[in-house]
């Protein structure tokens, strides 16, 4: 039976630097239907592939996937960063305004009371797709406990843009961004990259339509 646990206490127990052995108890709540009703539809996408592919070696990804019932699933804080909003008027500011709730569906996976991997579940037509698979996920992110132990509350989000995953929380009242492999960034410099990430966006699109090719 699959359930959703606090994914901040997810994020502690799975780390090598604590050491509890905190249960969790009155953590869990259900998924919602429509979380439940996107991994069941992974699920059958990953085995129509296979049954096409007898002969092929399925990925770790699709094997761990169909053995999603047996694991903890939780969904993560997850944002799109609009970049029209923060392009109209481009500031460190502009960058919490930027975050809006995504409509994809990020989850955790954990066994055995250890953090294994992440997937993007995202919306497509009446269907659900699998868009983005980490395999050592939890690895990536074993830095992630301890900051957000230091920081003012367990409430943080994730977001994607240029390509990068970031990670905020706040420490003292203000907002710190880290990548995903725990770089802190400031505001100001991380507002130079996502303005740099856009413009070279903007360029290429021009090239692109100077030759005509549309995508």
């Amino acid at each position: 039976m699959k359930k959703i646990i606090c994914i901040a206490f997810l994020l502690f127990n799975c780390s090598n630097a604590i050491s509890d052995n905190k249960k969790t108890h009155g953590l869990g709540v259900p998924l919602t239907s429509n979380e439940m009703n996107a991994i069941s539809k992974i699920k059958e996408m990953v085995l129509e592939f296979i049954g096409k592919s007898r002969t092929i070696e399925p990925p770790f990804s699709f094997t761990a996937i169909l053995n999603i019932d047996s694991t903890d699933v939780t969904l993560l804080p997850y944002y799109d960063f609009d970049t029209a909003i923060f392009y109209k008027d481009p500031s460190p500011e502009k960058i919490l305004e930027s975050l809006v709730v995504s409509n994809d569906l990020y989850f955790a996976i954990s066994k055995d009371g250890c953090l294994e991997y992440s997937m993007l579940a995202k919306r497509k037509e009446d269907a659900w797709i699998l868009s983005r698979f980490s395999e050592n996920w939890g690895d990536i992110i074993k830095w992630f406990p301890e900051r957000l132990r230091e920081a003012d509350s367990k409430d943080f989000k994730i977001f994607r843009v240029g390509g990068v995953e970031y990670f905020l929380y706040y420490k003292k009242g203000k907002p710190i961004y880290s990548t995903n492999i725990g770089k802190e960034i400031s505001e100001e410099i991380l507002c130079e990259t996502i303005l740099e990430s856009i413009n070279r966006a903007v360029e290429n699109k021009k090239y692109l339509d100077s030759l005509g090719m549309n995508f």
